[in-house]
């Protein structure tokens, strides 16, 4: 027969046991949290890395981007400063001709056009607007280029067409056939554009024609030289 534990001995065992069990349990539970902290670090360590990796490539894009930008702008910013420096000869130029000077300029810019344009030797009726000039200067351009003509004079610079009123004198000739344009501008703008080359190096030098690296190039020379 076995022996009857007593009480106390018997109370003993069922707290230890259920101290091992709780152990047992505890330790599970904190094997479990050290478990799952420790996928949370990793999830949240390669999320990082990740957001660092595409940050990274970001700003390399960015940075590449802006670099192959540079020289574009640079460019850009130079034909600016340049177009500016030629209109600014250009205006110059034209505000330091006396008013003969205009008018045999003009004079010659309408004998080329009505070369162009023989529809206009045999015409009598002839629409003759003005811009920039006196009507006594239109006509006397006009007399002088198509004597047998009777042309009929509109000043376009006044209030009643827009008030158009430019710094280049202008002579347009109208018949039904053919509209024909003098305009000191218009010679202007050609010149600025079929001899842009040749100014730009009359004006700022040869340098200039290389682009925003050329008047650095002449400086740096010209330092050395000193």
């Amino acid at each position: 027969m076995e022996e009857l534990q007593s009480p106390e001995v018997l109370e003993r065992e069922i707290l230890e046991d259920a101290r091992r069990k709780a152990f047992k349990i505890l330790k599970s539970a904190d094997d479990a949290v050290k478990a799952n902290t420790g996928a949370w670090e990793k999830k949240t360590a390669d999320a990082l890395a990740e957001l660092e990796r595409r940050y990274s490539l970001k700003r390399q894009e960015s940075a590449s981007e802006i670099l192959a930008r540079l020289p574009l702008d640079m460019r850009r910013i130079w034909s600016e400063k340049v177009e500016g420096f030629l209109v600014s000869a250009v205006v110059d130029w034209f505000g330091a001709l006396k008013r003969e000077q205009i008018l045999v300029f003009l004079d010659r810019e309408l004998k080329r056009r009505l070369a162009e344009c023989p529809e206009f030797a045999g015409a009598e009726m002839i629409r003759a607007g003005f811009t920039g000039l006196s009507q006594e200067e239109a006509g006397s351009l006009v007399k002088k280029n198509l004597p047998g003509a009777a042309p009929v004079f509109e000043n376009l610079s006044g209030p009643e067409n827009g008030g158009r009123q430019g710094d280049y004198p202008e002579l347009v000739l109208d018949i039904p056939a053919v509209r024909l344009t003098a305009s000191i501008k218009m010679a202007v703008d050609s010149l600025l554009l079929n001899k842009r080359a040749e100014l730009i190096e009359a004006l700022l030098g040869p340098e200039a024609l290389k682009g925003p690296g050329g008047l650095e190039e002449r400086k740096s020379e010209g330092a050395q030289g000193d």
